[in-house]
């Protein structure tokens, strides 16, 4: 596996003077030659972009349990509800996604956009995704001084230096390297995750009744923690600012998989692990509810009531899911930059997006994400429709000229 060509441009910057092209011709006018179809499966390679999947997504909110609170526990029992809708739309939309991506076989990933909603759209969608996917890395950064602040008792300049720097060396390893490393990564969070999340509800089941989830929710439930008052939309909400953020690693990797059925399953796969992990937080959250509420790090407090060491664990396994998000949105927006330099300006590129994502790691974390994530996942909900749309579309129009 190797890193798209360098010198690949944007669909957007393709002359002015050409006839408009087609949403299709738009998003492959630079791709690289088709691979032959095949319905080979190296399960070995539904593993490794399946646990990529899972990694590139987890992030602190994840790992931390804040996202599970915000967008799930925060509705009480019917979270749960949302939970499944969450996962099997992370199933579904994550295996088309990588299919597409093996089909269309682009050079520059983030011209998959073109391929759903047209050259125009396609192109300020591309940007935006980058621009979305640098701001989240800036935020992964920033975190994880804060983090490394809370593990070590060391300042937070350390933590943020030193995942910047991490991050630098493991995209300058490349892709193929990359995906080795977060496809490890992000199965060993969903296991620690649902285990600890298993033995904790487990464990205090009895007390279920007793916590104030059915029926009328705390008042900080429902005016201070909910994203919106609705179980349905947050948990399509949770689904949209996800895949937006995934939509071009996501199609990367279905590029390398081996054959189009190979990449369903792996993005399938990746939906499933993360939908579980999310179950299995809530659950654990649910089970002590009144007690994980007001938490800034739910999952560290929970991990706690086992042993001091959970709680220490799941510090550690916040830092991993920082890195693991991290890092491949620093190779998205590496990648994009690198359409418009030569090959040889690699490191140079991949050091200066290192400065400049350090240097934003310093501004507060708390800020970030209000500004970030406050209309991100209605883009991302208005692009699944999309997607489905255009899904069927093209499986009927496929049939008809059969």
């Amino acid at each position: 596996m190797a890193d798209p060509a360098a010198g690949s441009h944007s669909a957007g910057s393709a002359g002015g003077d050409s006839p408009e092209p087609t949403t299709v011709e738009a998003a492959t006018a630079n791709a690289a030659p088709v691979k032959p179809e095949s319905k080979q499966v190296r399960w070995t390679n539904v593993g490794r972009f399946a646990g990529a999947s899972i990694a590139y997504l987890i992030g602190s909110g994840f790992a931390t349990g804040q996202e599970t609170l915000q967008f799930f526990a925060s509705f009480g029992i019917v979270g749960l509800l949302g939970g499944v809708i969450s996962t099997l739309l992370f199933i579904v939309v994550g295996a088309l996604i990588m299919r597409k991506g093996h089909e269309l076989q682009l050079e520059l990933s983030s011209e998959v956009f073109s391929a759903y909603v047209g050259r125009f759209l396609g192109t300020a969608l591309e940007w935006f995704a980058v621009l979305y996917s640098f701001a989240v890395a800036v935020i992964m950064v920033s975190g994880s001084g804060a983090v490394f602040n809370q593990l070590t008792g060391l300042p937070n300049w350390v933590g943020v230096v030193g995942m910047g720097l991490l991050g630098f060396a493991t995209v300058l390893a490349g892709l193929e390297r990359l995906v080795d490393i977060i496809g490890t990564i992000g199965p060993i969070i969903i296991v620690f995750t649902v285990i600890v999340g298993t033995i904790i509800f487990v464990r205090d089941f009895g007390q279920l009744g007793s916590q104030p989830i059915f029926g009328n929710l705390p008042q900080a439930a429902v005016e201070d923690v909910q994203v919106t008052g609705n179980f349905v939309v947050s948990a399509v909400l949770y689904v949209s600012f996800n895949m937006l953020l995934g939509m071009v690693f996501f199609s990367q990797l279905g590029k390398e998989a081996t054959s189009k059925r190979e990449a369903g399953i792996a993005g399938a796969v990746g939906g499933l692990g993360l939908g579980v992990g999310v179950l299995m937080i809530t659950l654990a959250i649910l089970t002590n509810f009144t007690l994980a509420l007001d938490k800034e790090v739910p999952t560290l407090v929970l991990g706690q009531t086992i042993h001091p060491a959970v709680g220490v664990a799941f510090g550690v396994i916040v830092m991993l899911g920082i890195y693991s998000t991290a890092t491949p949105l620093y190779w998205v927006v590496k990648n994009q930059a690198m359409a418009f330099a030569p090959r040889s300006w690699n490191f140079a590129v991949t050091a200066a997006i290192c400065a400049v994502l350090i240097a934003c790691g310093f501004l507060p974390f708390g800020v970030l994400v209000d500004k970030v994530y406050g209309t991100v996942g209605y883009v991302g909900c208005a692009l699944i429709v999309v997607i489905f749309a255009r899904t069927i579309y093209d499986a009927v129009r496929r049939r008809r000229a059969a």
